[in-house]
């Protein structure tokens, strides 16, 4: 069964954990009696789709809150199975988050100055075969690089920019990154 919670971000598992919080404190926690009013109970099926639900919730926050440690692929995992050492572990994590972190500011510079057009911009190739996006990816030198480089194709604020996506440069217009090849 596919946990509903599985990929969701921390700030969405707090929100549904504080949701659920709330219910099940208004359950433990009944207002005044009120004669005549009847209190709601749950059928025995409701009762388990909550408790399975409440299980893949703390489950999900359970693995965020220990961060990979509990999740098989993760430097603890592979130290403990005796696939890596512990530095060989923590080296490929690093390795992983730094190039992830690379990807996410490559993405963001790049839908921020050329827009929709970005994509195609950091995908063309140069004489020798390499993409902006390879050489971003690859260190953070290369980001700098490639940072660099789109920093030139459009004006800061400090320079009279007013905002707004700029077009993305013709094939071999830029410079230090000549397309085509």
């Amino acid at each position: 069964m596919k946990n509903p919670y599985a990929g969701s971000d921390k700030a969405t598992l707090c929100q549904k954990a504080r949701e659920r919080a709330s219910v099940l404190l208004d359950e433990t926690h009944p207002g005044p009696f009120v004669p005549g009013q009847r209190t709601p109970y749950l059928t025995r099926e409701e009762k388990r789709l909550r408790l399975l639900d409440t299980a893949q919730l703390l489950e999900c926050l359970a693995a965020r809150l220990l961060g990979d440690e509990a999740v098989a692929g993760s430097p603890r995992q592979w130290f403990l199975s005796g696939r890596l050492t512990l530095v060989e572990a923590h080296q490929a994590e690093l390795d992983r988050k730094s190039r992830a972190a690379r990807l996410e500011s490559l993405m963001d510079a790049t839908d921020f100055i050329l827009g929709v057009g970005g994509r195609a911009w950091i995908s063309e190739r140069d004489h020798s075969r390499r993409s902006r996006y390879d050489l971003a990816l690859e260190s953070d030198q290369g980001l700098m690089v490639v940072l660099a480089e789109l920093q030139g194709l459009k004006k800061g604020p400090s320079e009279g920019n007013t905002g707004g996506a700029a077009s993305a440069p013709e094939a071999g217009e830029t410079e230090g990154h000549q397309a085509g090849g």
